[in-house]
């Protein structure tokens, strides 16, 4: 898993036609941390509540793989507003675009907003590798070659270990969940309104084969 989070990471900058050594660079500063989730059963779920197990959210991280098992649950959200659902499949990993990676990629590569429901009421288990900022490298920009005229600069440099202090302080729960954080913590705007830069939800998860 921890190869694969660095081959999409470094795929998505070779996307953005970046020269070889800029696309390989960053991954001397990924740190990857793997976890088990527990999704428990829920017999009280009702069909007001959708089944919903973990709310609508952007993850702070570069990018997170997910190895699903086979209950349901992921979804995600497409720029109409639909939710999608990204089914368990054997041999084969979610990847979510995460904060991080929206920053470096200057609002290129948008976060995805996603979302757990288990209607089924059947436990959920599933590996997660997150791909964060290394110890001693927390501070994350948007790379040089990705801003110019066409494309100004959208985001200020971020210290990651601040930002996460930001975001569950009172001040950046008052933000709300989705996203006026990080454009308040680090945004570059026009106007005082807080809002984050406009991104879509567009391609924010795909699957490759393990």
């Amino acid at each position: 898993m921890q190869s694969l989070g660095s081959a999409v990471v470094r795929m998505v900058l070779e996307s953005l036609d970046l020269p070889e050594n800029v696309a390989a660079s960053p991954h001397a500063a990924v740190n990857h941390v793997v976890r088990l989730s527990h999704y428990a059963a829920r017999p009280d779920a009702t069909e007001a509540d959708g089944g919903l197990s973990l709310e609508a959210h952007y993850d702070s991280s570069f990018l997170t793989v997910l190895m699903q098992n086979e209950v349901e649950g992921l979804e995600v959200q497409a720029r109409d507003g639909r939710w999608i659902a990204v089914p368990p499949e054997r041999n084969t990993c979610a990847v979510i675009a995460g904060e991080l990676l929206m920053v470096m990629t200057n609002g290129r590569v948008p976060a995805c907003w996603h979302r757990v429901r288990t209607p089924s009421g059947r436990e959920r288990f599933l590996a997660v590798l997150i791909a964060l900022p290394a110890a001693g490298s927390t501070m994350v920009h948007p790379l040089d070659e990705l801003i110019d005229g066409a494309h100004p600069r959208l985001y200020r440099p971020i210290d990651f270990e601040a930002y996460m202090q930001f975001r569950y302080s009172n001040e950046g729960r008052e933000l709300g969940n989705r996203s006026r954080r990080l454009g308040a913590f680090c945004g570059v705007k026009d106007s005082s309104d807080g809002e984050e830069p406009q991104t879509t939800t567009a391609s924010c998860s795909e699957k490759a084969t393990t």
